[in-house]
This record gives structure tokens, C-alpha cells and sequence, in this order.
């Protein structure tokens, strides 16, 4: 299995099609294993590069504590793995806490980010997201079997547990942290960015996607009907589409 070693930890990844560069980044509960569905799809056109961030899925496991900001780690990481492909510039795709990631490493590295594409993205927190997390992070033992069986298939049998508990745990960043809010942080963003949330995401209702919006100096809104949190998965073949469209213009 193909591995980069970044900050003496092994970090797993896939490099995948020809053509224009495209980055991928998964969420905050599973691995790059999430975007299997559309991987093929993907890289029939152009140069997908997606990787299991360090704590998940194929790569080094975390420490039982994790000490840094998991937003910050995920820039200071992204950065590292694209310099160390030589990626001059490249389009960048991230999901839920992936956005963020996404989003704040564009801020900070705007040369580096052709296109941006944000789907169910915290942009900020807020109480009612707080009880939604809440009842998210209960025990490993407690949790819904659906997700639990997918912690355990993406993240191994034995690991499941503890990389639940790291997370569960930390609450330094994103929607955890009740202070979490980066809507300030868009106004520097320049770049061509699209939006995607569905209309019935559990963690983010349409106007939270909407506050970003408006913010955004050039950007495009997608909210996916009947849709939950995951629309690469639920609305494969129109996701696709709709990416295609905005990449190439």
C-alpha cells in the first residue's frame, strides 16, 4: 500500500486518474474509504489525490490524547503531502470537518487553491448543533450501530474504540467547540468556491450553507433535495454532474 511518511508518521493515500489536480478530504468520523463511491468517477477526468489523515482510517494511529487544534493539524498536514507530490496548484474537495480543513488552508495558502468545493461544511457552532453533537459522541458502546459498524470497517476492529474515544474527547476545534466560528475567515477567500448541503442534514440546516454564501466573493450554492449529511454518496450521479460543471468553468 502506497505511504507518505509526514512528520514521522506514515499517512496512507490514493493517486488516482490523469489530468488537472483534484484533492479530497473526508470527513471527521471515517477515512478516505468514504469516497470510494466516487473515486472512479473522479478520476475518468482528472488527478484525484485523496489519503487517510493522520489518527485515521490506514494510517498511523493517534496517541490516546490529541493535544492540537484537528483543523490546524489537517492544514499544517495538507500542506506537507501536496509539497511533497510537487502540487503547484490543485482544486480541493472537503466534507463536513474536510471543509474546514479545506477552507482554512485556502485562506492561508491562496496560491495554492484553484477551485474550491465545500460540502456540509461547519462553518460555525451553535447551541443547536452543540445537543446534536451531544447526542453524536455518546460511549463507543452507545453509539448507532449503523455508524459504529462503519467505525469498525474504516478503522479497523481493535482501533475503532480508542480512535472514537480520541475524538469524542477532543473538543478544541470545529463544531465541538462552542467558540467554533470562521465565517470571518471567507471574506479573504477569492477563488471560485461551491457550496453543497443538503436539505435535510442532520448536523446543518440550509441557512447555516446560506451564512457562507453570502459571505463568499464568488461562489455557487447546491442544495441537495431530499439529501442527509453525505451527498456524494446519496446523490452520486448528480453530484458528480454538478462538480464537472464547476470545475470546468
Amino acid at each position: 500500500m502506497p505511504y507518505l511518511n509526514i512528520n514521522d508518521k506514515n499517512i496512507y493515500y490514493t493517486l488516482t486518474g490523469e489530468g488537472e489536480k483534484l484533492v479530497l478530504l473526508h470527513d471527521g468520523f471515517f477515512s478516505s474509504m468514504s469516497w470510494d463511491s466516487v473515486r472512479e468517477s473522479l478520476s475518468a477526468k482528472y488527478n484525484v489525490l485523496d489519503y487517510d489523515r493522520y489518527g485515521y482510517g490506514k494510517s498511523d494511529n493517534f496517541n490516546e490524547v490529541l493535544n492540537e487544534d484537528i483543523i490546524d493539524l489537517g492544514i499544517k498536514e495538507l500542506l506537507l503531502i501536496t509539497d511533497k507530490l510537487k502540487y503547484e496548484k490543485f482544486n480541493l474537495l472537503g466534507h463536513c470537518l474536510g471543509g474546514a480543513i479545506a477552507v482554512l488552508f485556502t485562506k492561508k495558502y491562496p496560491e495554492k487553491v484553484n477551485k474550491l468545493i465545500l460540502e456540509s461544511t461547519g462553518f460555525f457552532s451553535d447551541p443547536k448543533i452543540q445537543v446534536k453533537s451531544d447526542w453524536t459522541f455518546k460511549p463507543f458502546g452507545q453509539i448507532n450501530v449503523r455508524i459504529k459498524n462503519k467505525l469498525i470497517k474504516m478503522h479497523g476492529e481493535k482501533y475503532a474504540p480508542q480512535f472514537w474515544d480520541t475524538i469524542r474527547n477532543h473538543d478544541l476545534s470545529y463544531i465541538m467547540n462552542h467558540q467554533y466560528n470562521i465565517l470571518n475567515e471567507l471574506k479573504n477567500i477569492s477563488c471560485p468556491v461551491f457550496l453543497i448541503n443538503g436539505d435535510r442534514d442532520f448536523y446543518f440546516e440550509i441557512e447555516h450553507t446560506l451564512a457562507a454564501y453570502k459571505i463568499f466573493k464568488t461562489s455557487r450554492l447546491w442544495i441537495v433535495p431530499d439529501c442527509d449529511h453525505v451527498p456524494h454518496i446519496e446523490k452520486k450521479e448528480q453530484f458528480i454532474i454538478n462538480l464537472f460543471e464547476f470545475l470546468k468553468k
